[in-house]
């Protein structure tokens, strides 16, 4: 089994080898057209504006999709960021069928460090319940027991809430994490930083317009951002590239201004019936997946 299972290996390997060398850059407005509207099941129009948005924002912005009642696509660009990392788990997921989770005028608490318990902030959680906000939870670390409280009350619909644990960044993760606090205007709350998560209240957290979150990645467009702390972050990032000499610092920097910059742009889908709905967002999918794939590996 070991040999066989080695054998399969060495044959992947050597296949994405060879398709590498046969790939061909995508080097055009002409390139993302044919590529989205074929993977999009030759809908030209679909596959124009899926490469627009693109083609706009490039490949360190955000291209979500929406749908609305209605016949024509259009595409509108906003403020935007996308995160590496997906729900804990997909029971936070309420209905039948669900890939992903959308919430709109959603709190955003980014926290640093793990979530043990609820004791030390049932107060805050209690509030958001009250108020019927829903939370988008971006921690180091979620235990089960918070995990399940969470879910159990999502699904009750007492708490709007999904939780995601952050990624790793880069070599500075905690300059990241305040480039994120930024963009929806929040802190982010630790014991190291001063600012426990005990000390959280509803109104400390950051807000966004829309999130949306499934199994990959975070979504998180039209962020209360903080535009001072935006303009000093702004100011001090391009300081420390005329500063540093490194090759990983500059490099990290560079991709925290690209962060702290990012755009996205919005895909919206017409649909007439629900059936159409899901014909539709299927074929969106897979054309907005098959084109970003494009545009990093050819």
């Amino acid at each position: 089994p070991l040999y066989f299972k080695d054998g399969i290996e060495w044959a992947k390997k050597e296949i994405i080898k060879n398709l590498n060398a046969k790939s061909i850059e995508v080097s055009s407005l002409e390139d993302l057209v044919s590529i989205a509207t074929i993977s999009a099941n030759n809908d030209i129009e679909l596959g124009n504006k899926i490469a627009e948005a693109f083609h706009s924002v490039g490949m360190s912005g955000t291209v979500v999709a929406e749908a609305f009642p209605g016949t024509g696509n259009s595409v509108r660009f906003t403020d935007g960021i996308e995160i590496e990392s997906g729900f804990i788990t997909s029971a936070f997921l309420t209905e039948d069928g669900q890939t992903d989770s959308q919430m709109s005028n959603c709190r955003i608490l980014v926290c640093n460090d793990e979530i043990a318990n609820l004791t030390s902030c049932l107060g805050l959680f209690n509030e958001l319940s009250e108020s019927n906000t829903p939370v988008l939870i971006l921690a180091k670390a979620v235990k089960q027991e918070v995990l399940s409280t969470l879910v159990a009350n999502n699904k009750l619909g007492r708490l709007r809430a999904v939780a995601v644990n952050l990624p790793v960044f880069g070599p500075a993760q905690s300059e990241w994490l305040e480039a994120l606090s930024v963009l929806v205007g929040t802190k982010v709350f630790s014991e190291e930083s001063g600012n426990p998560l005990k000390s959280a209240t509803a109104s400390d957290l950051g807000m966004a317009k829309r999130v949306s979150v499934n199994r990959f990645s975070t979504k998180i467009l039209e962020g209360e951002r903080d535009t001072a702390r935006y303009e000093e972050k702004l100011k001090i990032y391009n300081e420390d590239l005329i500063k540093l000499i490194g090759d990983t610092a500059r490099l990290d920097t560079r991709k925290r201004i690209a962060f702290i910059q990012n755009k996205a742009a919005v895909i919206s889908v017409g649909y007439s019936t629900e059936l159409e709905l899901r014909e539709k967002g299927d074929r969106v999918e897979d054309s907005i997946c098959a084109t970003r794939a494009a545009i990093e590996e050819g």
